[in-house]
């Protein structure tokens, strides 16, 4: 074998590996958001289930409860069907807080 050869072998080896590496890369990232989503609608469907209020609860309470960042639990609840956002105004129409309940079918 020459030289050119064993690079070129390395070389499919690294694209294969780079390939693998991405798509393991890709299915981590989307188990993780479904992981979170799937835990942003439990909490929510307990705190319905056990609370004497609607259940809703602000983006605030869900970070504080759920320790993920505002953007992962924005992210969770716009992408779960059984999560429903709710718009609280001020009485001048301003948009004060975004609260969410869960709205599935328990």
């Amino acid at each position: 074998m020459t030289a050119a050869e064993i690079l070129s072998i390395i070389a499919d080896v690294a694209a294969i590996a780079t390939a693998v590496l991405a798509a393991a890369f890709f299915f981590g990232l989307k188990w993780e958001d479904r992981e979170q989503r799937n835990r942003l609608a439990a909490y929510l469907r307990d705190e319905k289930m056990r609370s004497h209020d609607s259940g809703r609860r602000t983006i605030l309470q869900l970070m504080s409860a759920l320790s993920m960042t505002e953007e992962q639990v924005m992210k969770a609840a716009f992408h779960h069907r059984d999560v429903s956002s709710i718009c609280r105004h001020n009485f001048g129409g301003d948009t004060i807080a975004i609260e969410f309940e869960y709205v599935g079918e328990d």
